[in-house]
């Protein structure tokens, strides 16, 4: 359970950073292409993200904190 929810928050740190970013391109007022592909590609490296944090979790144990 906890290396589960490990590699889920790591992970979504990337979605909340994408989130942002889409925010502040459709705040600038750019194509709908570009904003919809922030999302995309947050979304994508969120699940890479969480997917590797998960498996060096599972490998090396979860880091101290």
């Amino acid at each position: 359970r906890e290396i589960y929810r490990f590699g889920e928050y790591t992970g979504q740190s990337f979605l909340v950073i994408g989130g942002i970013a889409a925010l502040l391109m459709a705040m600038a007022e750019l194509p709908h292409f570009w904003i919809a592909n922030a999302v995309y590609l947050a979304f994508v490296l969120s699940a890479d993200l969480a997917s590797v944090a998960k498996v060096v979790a599972y490998r090396r144990g979860l880091p101290a904190w």
